[in-house]
């Protein structure tokens, strides 16, 4: 009587606690052995047969160790796999046997038990774990979330993002939260995340720091961002009617010469290598660039004026204190149009703590100039407005920067005539 007989004969006469123990020892024995055995087929013949007893336990008993082990045969993982759920579990959580197809087969039965174990595993690959993205239900995508032994794919973390940035109840914050903190989830889609938390496009006093944690948002995206992204991130801007003057003049402080590039070709309707070498060259061909983004005259000569300093620089480095009072000297001469870019600037140095409480209330301004957009849609040209500005400025006799606001104030920003603002800058 060989093993196997043997095994089966004494399984019959314990109850099924007992064969689950010993067929898990059995199973074990079998895994551990890796060089031939004259007996291991009869093992292996006498492990098949429990796999169908008629106790949950015994088949779970079984279905615990072959997941944990490529050396049983595939037919006993698919025979498992496709047992009770209690028995089938295991196989589902670890084994590596299962094919993809195998996987995505019990996915799309919307049974979320198989959903939540396969999200737990800790290896799936690029198309279970896209199919996982698309068919999961919310509980098995917060699992999935949090499993740090897994690495989303962009196109997994997009497809998340696409199937709950319209819900509005509590899973849909619990996904986009976990999403944030994944630190694969590439930049532009963690930047569509902050833009679920609209901010509204009348920015009145109360809301004025909204607006600057929008642009701290976009500029510490932009940061993050591989240079694949950027284009994706612009369009998403112009998109969303947040591609104006205000973003474009804070990026190019901040270093960002390849973001403001690909700005201005969103804008321009340009391919974004041109808008690069454009920006580079600068003369008339970044006029001309500027024009077609709609960026107004002034503008364009501040913008130009950035980039040159901008190409002293390394990369990403932000402009210092000297630079950026060197290029709000050239705005005053400008009148009241480069207000709301000044203030930007400004904003730029007072979060880095660069200049003293005096400063900081001389170059304070209305917010009515701040929040107004300059940018219109980028199909419509402005050559004709740009033209009657330029003649409006050159009629007008030179008068001395009228600042509107009270030059004697309390606070931090000093008092307008509106009312007081209290407000604290972000860093950029």
């Amino acid at each position: 009587m060989n093993i196997s007989q043997q095994f089966l004969l004494y399984a019959n006469r314990i109850d099924s606690q007992k064969r689950a123990e010993m067929t898990r020892v059995l199973a074990k024995a079998y895994a551990s052995q890796t060089e031939p055995h004259p007996e291991k087929e009869d093992v292996l013949l006498a492990l098949t047969a429990m796999a169908a007893d008629p106790a949950h336990e015994v088949r779970r008993a079984l279905a615990e160790v072959v997941a944990g082990s490529n050396q049983f045969p595939r037919s006993l993982h698919v025979t498992l796999s496709k047992d009770v759920a209690m028995v089938s579990e295991p196989i589902f959580a670890h084994s590596k046997v299962l094919s993809d197809a195998e996987l995505q087969a019990v996915l799309y039965n919307n049974k979320l038990w198989v959903q939540c174990t396969i999200a737990r595993r800790k290896e799936l690959s690029a198309v279970v774990l896209e199919s996982l993205a698309e068919s999961a239900n919310s509980v098995a995508i917060l699992i999935l979330l949090r499993n740090t032994e897994l690495e989303l794919t962009p196109q997994a973390a997009e497809t998340i993002w696409q199937r709950f940035a319209d819900q509005t109840d509590i899973d849909h914050k619990h996904v986009m939260d976990c999403l944030l903190r994944r630190p694969e989830v590439p930049a532009h889609i963690k930047l569509k995340i902050d833009f679920l938390d609209d901010v509204p496009e009348d920015l009145h006093q109360d809301n004025l720091s909204a607006l600057e944690r929008r642009l701290e948002q976009i500029l510490h995206r932009s940061a993050q961002a591989d240079t694949d992204e950027l284009p994706v991130m612009a369009r998403f801007l112009l998109e969303q009617h947040w591609l104006n003057t205000v973003v474009i003049i804070r990026a190019a402080m901040a270093g960002q010469f390849a973001f403001t590039a690909h700005l201005l070709a969103q804008a321009a309707s340009i391919k974004a290598g041109h808008a690069l070498r454009l920006c580079r060259m600068g003369g008339f061909g970044f006029q001309a660039l500027c024009r077609y983004a709609g960026l107004s005259k002034n503008s364009t000569e501040l913008l130009a004026s950035i980039l040159d300093e901008v190409k002293s620089l390394q990369d990403g480095q932000a402009l210092g204190h000297q630079a950026v009072c060197r290029l709000i000297k050239m705005m005053e001469s400008q009148g009241e149009a480069m207000q709301g870019t000044i203030y930007c600037m400004m904003l730029q140095l007072e979060a880095r703590m660069q200049i003293d409480n005096a400063q900081q209330v001389r170059y304070d301004l209305a917010l009515k100039d701040i929040v107004e957009p300059e940018m219109p849609e980028p199909s419509v040209l402005q050559d004709a407005e740009t033209a009657k500005a330029s003649g409006s400025k050159a009629n007008r006799k030179d008068s001395s920067f009228d600042w509107p606001f009270k030059a004697s104030g309390t606070g931090t920003f000093g008092s307008f005539a509106s009312g007081t603002l209290a407000y604290k800058s972000v860093s950029a």
